[in-house]
């Protein structure tokens, strides 16, 4: 079993007391604030602050070029495609972006890979799909940052792409018309732990650039919190804007498929914080893709009709159930290997089962995390090909351990704390050994708990209570991002 050491915060009560007197709050709240970062006039107004603070969405790089060939498009009736993926992330991105592109009158479509036959990301059975729909512009969601080969073969048959995406560059950019990435090498916008959704929220920003924040966030900040929330991003400065506003706008309107999630979820009151909305809505959005098709939840997420609505979401509610059944057999037989190999001896754990649903080892892997605080990689099995699901511990960075191992990998990618892969079965040990080899000499990280404060048995009461309300529902949280 995993460990984590206890640590007590070193609270500056002085200043704790100053910066309360300064921004009239309670001192107690203050103190929180402080042992988690917010040691400044400025970003205690700005966490307490209701109003959204959003960066000029054309401070990011290829964002004037994106929206130039997507404009140019819409003007000219040509046929868009965005590419989205299949978790929470890429379908809220997909939901998102196909909303603004129809307001905009734009011929647009969309498509989401299969989990299962196609995998993350771009590939040439889908270019090939989409030429013979005729479509001439790619927008990317959540994915394209490492699609150099697909973008150069959509180019080769007259297909242009624009790629928004969130995800690590392993390298060179792809030859696009566009690449909007927070993280590419060269970028210097402040804010960079955007999700997938948080992007494509920028790029819609910057196409309506002449509509307010204020009513760009009515429309479609309730896709932009789910899928902020959904992708385990730092709820800080933009993100905690989009996830403010977000959770706002659904508990006060009136978007038929939340609801019929929400339902579905025997949930009597409304969302009111982003614990809610990973534990009632994000895991149903995310059953479409692993169980099944993620274009079932784009369709939930855009629809008016009531009927249809809670067709899908019932749909999704049984994929949902059969899910978490998966996921128990599955956690119950990767437990019985890492205890009889006695793989949790190393400094990562690395498994795999014959026909293991390629859909739910993701969040397998996150048990095994949480059960032996140790980074966990788990495959599936399907004939001689091993597709891999990764989850890490915060100071250990899994993308860059299976980069070092990169040349026993076919595809991966991801980020710090979560990745995929896909290798042959030929290439398991040596792949193992190569992220074993990338562990040795570094330091054990152990796991931390940072214990805000002690408190005396007599000072608990309701007045407190309220108090930690008001913060779980400002989604407190510290600012070091992961």
């Amino acid at each position: 079993m995993g460990f984590k050491k206890w640590q007590i915060a070193k609270g500056n009560i002085e200043l704790a007391k100053l910066l309360s007197f300064e921004c009239e709050l309670d001192q107690f709240l203050t103190l929180l604030a402080v042992n988690r970062g917010m040691d400044e006039t400025y970003l205690l107004d700005e966490f307490f602050d209701d109003n959204p603070s959003f960066d000029d969405p054309f401070l990011m790089l290829d964002m004037k070029s994106a929206v130039e060939r997507i404009l140019l498009a819409v003007n000219s009736g040509e046929k868009i495609a965005i590419f989205g993926d299949y978790d929470c992330d890429g379908v809220t991105s997909t939901a998102l972006l196909y909303m603004a592109l129809i307001k905009l009158n734009a011929n647009v479509i969309y498509y989401i890979p299969d989990r299962i036959l196609e995998g993350y990301g771009m590939n040439m059975s889908a270019i090939d799909f989409l030429k013979d729909e005729g479509v001439e512009l790619i927008v990317t969601v959540d994915n394209g940052i490492n699609a150099n080969i697909e973008i150069e073969y959509a180019k080769s048959l007259g297909i242009d792409t624009v790629v928004t995406d969130h995800h690590l560059p392993q390298g060179q950019l792809p030859n696009a018309v566009a690449v909007v990435d927070p993280h590419r090498l060269d970028e210097t916008v402040d804010y960079k732990y955007l999700s997938g959704v948080g992007v494509a929220f920028k790029l819609v920003c910057a196409l309506n650039y002449t509509t307010p924040i204020e009513k760009l966030l009515e429309e479609y900040a309730h896709l932009v919190a789910i899928g902020t929330i959904g992708d385990v991003v730092p709820l800080i400065k933009e993100n905690r804007s989009i996830v403010k506003q977000g959770l706002h706008i659904i508990n006060e309107s009136d978007f038929k498929g939340v609801n019929a999630l929400i339902e579905n979820a025997s949930s009597k009151a409304r969302v009111s914080t982003s614990q809610n909305i990973s534990f009632m809505i994000v895991p149903r959005i995310n059953a479409a893709g692993r169980m099944g098709d993620s274009k079932r939840a784009v369709k939930l997420l855009t629809t008016t009709d009531e009927t249809e609505a809670k067709l899908i979401a019932d749909e999704l509610e049984r994929d949902n159930q059969l899910r978490q059944q998966l996921c128990e057999e599955v956690y119950s037989q990767a437990i019985e290997k890492i205890e009889s190999q006695k793989l949790y001896k190393n400094d990562i754990i690395v498994c795999f089962g014959d026909g293991w649903h390629a859909g739910i080892i993701g969040i397998v892997a996150a048990r095994i995390v949480e059960r032996y605080s140790k980074p966990a990689i788990l495959f599936t099995k399907q004939d001689d090909i091993l597709h891999g699901s990764g989850r890490s511990i915060e100071g250990c960075n899994l993308f860059d351990a299976i980069s070092f191992a990169s040349a026993k990998t076919e595809v991966f990618g991801g980020h710090e704390l979560a990745a995929g892969v896909t290798i042959k079965a030929e290439n398991y040990n040596d792949f193992y050994k190569m992220l074993l080899q990338y562990f040795e000499g570094k330091e054990p990280i152990i796991l931390t708990l940072t214990i805000d404060c002690n408190l005396r048995a007599e000072i608990i009461n309701t007045q407190l209570f309220d108090l930690l309300l008001i913060l779980d529902k400002l989604q407190l949280q510290r600012i070091i991002p992961p």
